[in-house]
């Protein structure tokens, strides 16, 4: 199922939770990952994320607030902050405006991974190959009170690939028929023009929308866990 802005859907333990964060926080997350970043703890507020850098000065902090760098953080909630750039065991604390609400509501399942283009085929090849019965749930992290279109996309082509490869029981929502006949094009015109990117874009993050519809840049696929993200050993 389509799990659309933290709906009162009960979230269970053997539950298979697929985070969506396209703009931006999910590409920065698995951007870091490649780049180096060996864990991620993501947190709900600026406190926080000064509490844990004030008892350990050696990890970074990256963050953003209504799409905006955090003042005196190292980075912004940004993936192309840490594209091109090499790491050596780091830490990263993030807090951003909408998926680290996600990541807390979702923190019961034992098996939360994260998703965006740039690991579109990770993702893919994860669920396709999947054994078990259990439910798959798609939580889009949205903006504030609002669903972000681009991640209900992203969330429709998963899915639309997978029916092809293997049965899929559909809950609580419908794939909408334009968007059968859509190419890759297609999605990356259509999400340059959503309401989020179009607001990222007034903020001068054009260049981080660009980036974050690269198809399958990376295979990464992050895995939550004991309070912290790391790269999936599977």
């Amino acid at each position: 199922m389509i799990k659309k802005k933290f709906e009162l859907t009960e979230i269970e333990q053997d539950d298979i939770v697929i985070v969506i964060d396209i703009l931006r926080a999910c590409s920065t997350i698995v951007t870091a990952l490649n780049s180096g970043i060996e864990e991620i703890i993501p947190c709900t507020n600026v406190s926080e994320v000064q509490n844990i850098k004030f008892k350990d000065n050696e990890i970074l902090t990256a963050g953003e607030r209504n799409g905006e760098k955090i003042p005196y953080f190292d980075f912004d909630n940004s993936p192309i902050s840490f594209l091109n750039k090499t790491f050596h065991n780091g830490k990263l604390a993030l807090t951003t405006t909408n998926c680290t609400e996600a990541i807390n509501i979702a923190s019961k399942s034992l098996y939360m991974y994260f998703g965006c283009f740039l690991n579109y085929s990770t993702v893919f090849n994860f669920l396709k190959n999947i054994k078990t019965q259990q439910r798959v749930i798609f939580l889009s992290s949205g903006y504030k009170q609002e669903e972000s279109e681009e991640d209900n996309i992203f969330a429709y082509s998963i899915i639309s690939e997978l029916k092809e490869v293997r049965p899929v029981l559909q809950n609580d929502f419908e794939i909408p028929i334009y968007f059968n006949s859509f190419s890759f094009p297609d999605i990356k015109s259509l999400i340059l023009n959503t309401s989020h990117s179009k607001r990222l874009i007034k903020l001068g993050k054009k260049k981080d929308i660009e980036f974050s519809l690269n198809f399958d840049k990376f295979d990464c696929l992050p895995h939550y866990a004991n309070g912290s993200i790391k790269k999936c050993n599977t």
